[in-house]
């Protein structure tokens, strides 16, 4: 039996600000940036980390980076 123990933490309600990135010229032509999420929450205001999706050879990719 593990001593340790999971606590579940309750996440106040937050939305998504998408913020599209048509214009941004990336470095690489095989990489493409499409946008940016970015979470806020009602009552903390914008939370200090953002995702950034992205094209690769001209397909969106599953994962994302913050």
């Amino acid at each position: 039996m593990s001593n340790n123990q999971t606590q579940s933490i309750k996440m106040p309600p937050y939305k998504i600000q998408t913020v599209f990135l048509e214009e941004l010229v990336s470095g690489s032509e095989l990489i493409e940036f499409l946008r940016v999420e970015i979470p806020y929450g009602k009552e903390y205001g914008r939370i200090p980390f953002a995702r950034v999706l992205y094209a690769f050879n001209g397909v969106e990719q599953k994962k994302q980076f913050p």
